[in-house]
């Protein structure tokens, strides 16, 4: 008799994803880590932080086509100059200044550590995040 009809029908959802990424390092590797290998029509929202030179957002989406539901918001900032208020008489001078005195006059590795100091410092005075080594 009578005749059935099997039929697929999803029932799961595209989700969505907003995430904060630092691309200080490297932006495409930074993008490619956060995001899917295979095609979804899940939704990706990436905020690029960090510091690096302009990013063109539309040419890093374009390369991932198969992700067609992907917004990348830059907001990123040039490389600081990581002593540029050293000449100041503030907390922040005096600070900056005592750290580019240890980073010339010390040797490895207290050198380095003042140097990153210093970058950890610019960062959260920028409101950047900060990812530590």
């Amino acid at each position: 008799g009578d005749q059935t009809e099997v039929k697929f029908v999803p029932l799961d959802t595209p989700r969505f994803y907003d995430e904060t990424v630092n691309v200080s390092d490297d932006p495409a590797a930074a993008i490619s880590a956060a995001l899917p290998m295979l095609a979804t029509e899940d939704f990706y929202r990436l905020t690029l932080t960090g510091y690096c030179s302009a990013i063109d957002t539309d040419a890093l989406t374009q390369q991932y086509t198969h992700i067609p539901n992907l917004i990348l918001r830059d907001q990123t900032m040039p490389e600081p100059d990581l002593w540029k208020d050293i000449d100041t008489d503030t907390m922040e001078g005096l600070l900056f200044s005592q750290l580019k005195e240890l980073a010339e006059t010390s040797g490895e590795p207290l050198s380095g550590q003042a140097a990153l100091a210093a970058r950890i410092c610019r960062s959260i005075l920028d409101g950047q995040e900060v990812v530590l080594p």
